[in-house]
């Protein structure tokens, strides 16, 4: 409810703020995660999560199903997330293709020719 609250509202801030930080000293990431579901995975939830949260968050989705891993990748807003390599061997290791392709083609769009070598090191 307080999710989808400050989802409607705008108030990003706080739900991954102050919201966030309820959840995870009261042991409850998971549920938090899980109230994020329907947000994420529908492409509700336009803006730049904290990479303290997106880390956690990929994490979760790993361990509880790769397709909605996958789902939330196509998704998520991963342009500046600092754990875009961790991302890459996550997609890799789960089979995850269209999650892969989605990064070689819209993250490093534009710059493919010096982004592309961490996705692929060996020359070709």
């Amino acid at each position: 409810m307080a999710t989808e609250f400050c989802i409607r509202v705008g108030a990003i801030d706080h739900l991954f703020g102050e919201l966030f930080r309820m959840f995870a000293e009261a042991g409850m990431e998971q549920r938090y995660f899980e109230n994020l579901d329907a947000f994420i995975i529908s492409g509700i939830i336009k803006t730049k999560i904290p990479d303290h949260i997106l880390t956690r968050l990929i994490d979760f989705y790993r361990q509880k199903d790769v397709e909605l891993l996958e789902k939330a990748i196509l998704n998520l807003d991963l342009k500046k997330y600092a754990g875009i390599e961790k991302v890459r061997h996550i997609c890799e290791e789960e089979f995850l293709s269209s999650a892969l392709i989605h990064l070689l083609t819209t993250l490093f769009d534009g710059e493919r020719d010096e982004d592309v070598s961490i996705f692929f090191p060996h020359k070709l």
